[in-house]
């Protein structure tokens, strides 16, 4: 069905006729031409099929060699990049190990400590966070020296910021209770301000408390708070403890008066009701 040449009548006559010859052939004959035949047969497309077989090996191992090239080509270029890149790398360790130092480290502190006297995004304290971190790196990879030793806390500042954000009107007051609310927001940050002086601070605040505080108010109970924080060891701890047993001593105090005060009004319907039962029985 593939064989496109041209054949005249002559050409087809030939075939047919030698293939009528098959036919008046003997019993024996017919067995014997056309076990050749198809024997022949076989032997071509055997033959064929090998000359196939040959050609795909011959282009497969040609596609293998042209792959191994390219990826031999690729894996060097890969080589040296990655060479190029790790003398850079090195040129640039040992440009930051010449110039670095604790001044380096210094100057990123007062950043970060001039940016957390507020209340910055988490993005802006991330990113200055890490500008420490990596000057600090820096500074020991040049000199395996560790600076600062103590990591200080970020400073508490005087308030005035932390009042500013909670005001978000700028109105320059705001009630208890929104005061509440932001620093049941903002809780995570404001607990690493002030530390130890933070549950002391939060108990000035209540959701039900619906009073007006300007600055001046809340900056007073933010510094008290803060001072906290900068008292020596022993000194926060007895007054954390002092600050504890007081408030502990007033739930009691308020628990008690609750007590007495649903104790005499107990005492109240009950007198009530045991007057109603008199008068009850009076009448009948």
């Amino acid at each position: 069905i593939e064989d496109l040449r041209d054949m005249e009548m002559a050409t087809f006559m030939g075939i047919w006729q030698a293939a009528a010859k098959v036919r008046d052939m003997s019993a024996d004959e017919k067995k014997a031409h056309v076990e050749a035949y198809k024997a022949e047969k076989a032997a071509k497309a055997a033959e064929e099929q090998a000359k196939k077989d040959a050609e795909a090996a011959a282009r497969a191992a040609e596609l293998a060699e042209h792959r191994a090239q390219k990826e031999k080509e690729e894996a060097e270029a890969a080589a040296k990049k990655a060479q190029e890149e790790a003398e850079a790398q090195a040129e640039e360790a040992e440009a930051a190990k010449a110039e670095a130092s604790p001044e380096d480290v210094d100057t990123v502190r007062e950043e970060f400590g001039v940016l957390m006297k507020g209340m910055p995004s988490h993005d802006d304290s991330a990113a200055a966070a890490q500008a420490v971190t990596a000057a600090r790196y820096a500074l020991y990879a040049a000199s395996q020296q560790v600076y600062p030793t103590e990591y200080p806390l970020p400073p508490a500042g005087d308030g005035s910021e932390i009042f500013k954000s909670a005001d978000e009107a700028g109105e320059g007051v705001v009630t208890y209770k929104e005061m509440s609310k932001y620093i049941g927001r903002n809780q995570s940050t404001l607990k690493i301000k002030l530390q130890e002086g933070f549950e002391e601070f939060n108990d000035q605040f209540s959701i039900e408390d619906l009073r007006d505080m300007d600055a001046a108010t809340f900056m007073g109970i933010w510094q008290a708070a803060a001072k906290v924080r900068d008292m020596s060891a022993d000194e926060k701890k007895a007054h954390v403890e002092a600050y504890k047993a007081g408030k502990a001593a007033k739930a009691a105090e308020a628990q008690a008066k609750k007590d007495a005060e649903a104790a005499a009004r107990a005492a109240e319907l009950a007198a009530v009701r045991e007057q109603k039962e008199a008068e009850k029985k009076a009448d009948q």
